[in-house]
């Protein structure tokens, strides 16, 4: 077995050239879908349509990584066989002999292995798991994208009332005293009284990071890289403001719900299910008492196992399908940022109940981006990325919540 000189290395470049230029195009294609599917789910579609999307347009990715297969193979075999010729050093009846006995040994034949190894106790051969004496020539299956870590989501913005504003305070004028009336009998002199207003105000916060990629690293990943980026910032700034929205202290960042002038506190009536669950009701109660339905439970998702394994007297679950299925659907919700490190052990939780839309105002002054610059990577040919959103959160009607405090794991 010879190599044919230039001619050979020619085919191995164009070789190498059509395998890159396969790779990109199943990167485009994969990116190209997702892109499309991702467009069809913000639209609300319904699964019919998710499944002709992937009838229809997931064909093109599939080709494109067959193709890419086959480049990737004819590139493989003249690697190996320039390898077999140039590293074994043999002569090309030699080289053609175990090429023979490497194929006939891979089939099964012992005897065409014996006569490859001549015998040897101790055999240095081709492996892949040497890179020299092989290994360079295996190619990693790489999955397009990649697989987004887990955390906490930001669930609670879309519960209030959303507002988009154009500056940078915000007022809110609410009404709080109202006029008298009464019964009268005849002639007689009719109360005369003056309702009156009052006023939220809430001043617009700014939420941002940056982080930088070298220029190499965004040319060559196949635009991953950049839907990294723009999924971390989206999910760390909506984990931000939300527990600005729960716990926040007023001072460079909202009063959070916990912190605003008014709101109820009571603890809990116990630690297990049925009175955790109690005390959701009362106070849920409580704020009708103040004409308020409640409309959402907050509740940090490491209490929910209480609701879920508590039984019975005979032995059956109380809350089938835990506290969710003994709720108004879609009251509940499961918030990882809800604080667990209060009260004396530092290990107590909160839930909140309330009437969100009434209770809270969400005001949107700019809404997230996330924008890329050359100019201050330039010297060391980086990218910097930067996320930014500007919003303002005010309990602008402290009753229509209540915090249940003292919840232990």
């Amino acid at each position: 077995m010879t190599w044919p000189g230039d001619t050979g290395d020619t085919k191995l470049e164009d070789a190498r050239r059509d395998r890159l230029a396969r790779n990109d195009e199943v990167q485009r294609a994969w990116q190209t879908f997702q892109e499309k599917k991702q467009a069809v789910e913000n639209a609300g579609a319904k699964a019919a349509d998710v499944s002709k999307l992937e009838r229809d347009d997931y064909p093109a990715y599939q080709q494109a990584a067959r193709a890419f297969e086959t480049a990737d193979q004819r590139y493989r075999d003249l690697l190996e066989r320039k390898a077999e010729v140039e590293q074994t050093g043999a002569s090309t009846v030699e080289a053609l002999n175990l090429f023979r006995n490497l194929k006939a040994s891979a089939l099964g034949d012992h005897e065409a292995y014996r006569r490859m190894v001549g015998g040897a106790g101790e055999v240095k051969g081709w492996v892949e798991g040497t890179d020299t004496a092989g290994g360079y020539l295996v190619n990693p299956a790489i999955v397009p994208g990649y697989l987004e870590a887990l955390r906490a989501n930001s669930p609670l913005r879309n519960r209030f009332t959303n507002v988009s504003v154009n500056s940078n305070e915000v007022w809110v004028t609410l009404e709080n005293g109202t006029v008298t009336v009464q019964h009268l009998a005849e002639a007689a002199v009719k109360p005369d009284t003056t309702g009156s207003l009052t006023q939220k105000i809430s001043t617009i916060h700014k939420v941002a990071g940056t982080t930088r990629v070298s220029d190499e690293l965004l040319e060559d990943s196949g635009g991953f890289i950049v839907d990294l980026i723009g999924s971390q910032f989206a999910k760390q700034i909506g984990i931000t403001i939300d527990k600005a929205i729960v716990s926040g202290t007023g001072t460079g960042e909202p009063t959070g719900i916990r912190n605003a002038a008014g709101v109820t506190s009571t603890a809990v009536d116990g630690q297990g299910a049925t009175a955790l669950y109690n005390s959701i009701l009362k106070a849920g109660s409580r704020l009708r008492e103040d004409f308020l339905e409640p409309d959402t439970v907050v509740v940090h998702p490491r209490d929910l196992v209480k609701f879920e394994l508590t039984l019975d007297t005979t032995g059956r679950y109380i809350f089938e399908g835990g506290i969710q299925g003994a709720l108004p659907n879609g009251m509940l919700v499961a918030d990882a940022n809800i604080p667990t490190n209060l009260g004396a052990g530092t290990n107590e939780s909160i839930a909140i109940v309330g009437n969100m839309k009434q209770g809270g105002y969400f005001f949107s002054r700019t809404p997230l981006s996330v924008e890329a610059s050359r100019d201050a990577g330039w010297q060391t040919d980086e990218t910097v990325f930067r996320g930014v959103e500007r919003y303002g959160f005010a309990v602008v009607r402290a009753q229509a919540f209540e915090i249940l405090t003292g919840i232990l794991p």
